[in-house]
């Protein structure tokens, strides 16, 4: 239990790290997804990053303090024809201080191999591939942002763009990944395989794509296992000089007591960034997960008590802020967000530092119904309001410092006396 808990708030870390204003975003450490330049044949190159950080957060009553350094090393052959060959190690040591560890359980070791890829192209026709272990993202990554070993596919031309990919899960440190849906997933690591394919297109400058997503369960506990398949659409692009996003997705599948799946999961967002001094920046999000209202937990593979089960499961990440973080399942989340560079004007270092304010105002899809693991059991649609506060400074490219609060003020679907909720989290990266 001790390793699950410990291994939950460091993918709560991971998620901090990589939730932007605009949604999910590759973090600090994941740069090189980027198309890279041209380099020599036969050319290494190599580099680190380190990641020092604290975080406290006391929820429903339970506090949790952790201080923890995580690193990461990586090396990059390039071959002829600009194909590549990648690998990255990463390694984190955390020390628990609240709850009280038990003897032997105050420091924890953990490490991953999370990327190890050979990617080739051939620029001439718009191909190329990749093999091995990387991070598979649908679409924003609302769907499916997560690490596993397989194979993706990308065909650009100057009418459409075709993305195909497949994956499994299980083959190394599958603990570390955030597949898992069930105590067994939890205990032995996920393994779980997947496929899916994303078409777009580009009409007078919007994207409009069909997407699709087929996972399954190679998991050895048949009480658990969870299959379930996706279409949905997706449109972006620019709208009165801002950029808009609109997502969505119908579920179907079967739960692990046969009966079938039937939800829906989505979100639309507009963000807008002011041509000024401070390049003030404000976002709009209205994000919908179906959920089931006799389901004794809205996330993971059990949990439906009778009939379909209308409960929307997800294996990407939205931002739904710091203190509360519901799993997206039976819920409506609002959120408004405004963010600026205070000293954007200034000569120096102070000029690249950014100040933002997040609140979100959160409700039950189907009201009889729970969130997360059987919470806010009260027969009531009011989730309660978030807010959250994010500062970050980067004296220089390679050094950055953040400091992120989040407050959740727990509504009528908690009862009586619930306690409020927080989050701080602060540290500092380092990349050489």
């Amino acid at each position: 239990m001790k390793k699950i808990a410990v291994c939950s708030l460091l993918l709560v870390f991971t998620a901090l790290l990589s939730a932007q204003e605009n949604g999910f975003d590759i973090d600090f450490e994941d740069a090189f997804f980027a198309p890279a330049p041209v380099k020599a044949a036969w050319l290494v190159d190599w580099g680190a990053g380190l990641a020092p950080y604290a975080l406290y957060q006391n929820a429903a009553a339970d506090n949790s303090l952790i201080s923890a350094v995580s690193g990461n090393l990586w090396l990059r052959l390039s071959l002829p024809a600009q194909w590549q060959l990648y690998a990255r190690v990463k390694d984190t040591l955390l020390l628990s201080f609240l709850p009280t560890p038990a003897a032997g359980e105050f420091l924890t070791n953990l490490w991953d191999i999370d990327a190890l890829w050979f990617k080739g192209s051939v620029p001439e026709a718009g191909f190329s591939f990749a093999i091995g272990r990387q991070l598979y993202v649908l679409g924003s990554g609302l769907l499916l942002a997560g690490t596993g070993d397989g194979v993706d596919f990308n065909l650009l031309t100057s009418l459409v763009q075709v993305k195909v990919f497949g994956f499994y899960t299980g083959l190394v440190r599958p603990d570390f990944s955030g597949f898992a849906m069930g105590a067994w997933d939890r205990a032995n690591g996920p393994q779980r395989y997947g496929a899916g394919y994303r078409l777009a297109v580009n009409l007078f400058g919007q994207e409009l794509a069909l997407a699709g997503f087929y996972q399954g369960d190679a998991g050895l506990d048949s009480s658990q296992l969870y299959t379930s398949w996706y279409a949905g659409l997706q449109a972006e692009g620019l709208l009165f000089s801002g950029n808009y996003l609109v997502e969505a997705y119908l579920q179907d599948g079967y739960s692990p007591d046969s009966t079938g799946i039937a939800a829906f999961g989505g979100t639309a967002r507009y963000q807008l960034a002011f041509p000024v001094t401070t390049t003030p920046t404000a976002t709009l999000q209205y994000s919908l997960a179906s959920g089931d209202p006799d389901r004794l937990s809205s996330q993971g593979a059990i949990g439906n008590a009778a009939d379909a089960d209308t409960a929307f499961q997800t294996f990407g990440q939205l931002n739904s802020g710091l203190a509360f973080r519901p799993y997206f399942s039976n819920i409506n989340i609002l959120h408004a967000g405004f963010s600026f560079t205070p000293f954007e004007s200034l000569a120096g270092a102070l000029r690249r530092s950014s100040l933002g304010l997040r609140y979100f105002y959160y409700f039950k899809y189907a009201a009889s119904g729970v969130v997360n693991y059987g919470e806010a059991t009260v027969d009531s649609a009011d989730l309660g309001h978030g807010i959250d506060l994010t500062t970050s400074w980067s004296p220089f490219n390679d050094v950055g410092f953040f400091l992120n609060a989040g407050l959740f003020l727990p509504g009528a679907a908690f009862g009586a006396g619930e306690p409020l909720r927080i989050m701080v989290v602060s540290g500092l990266t380092l990349s050489f």
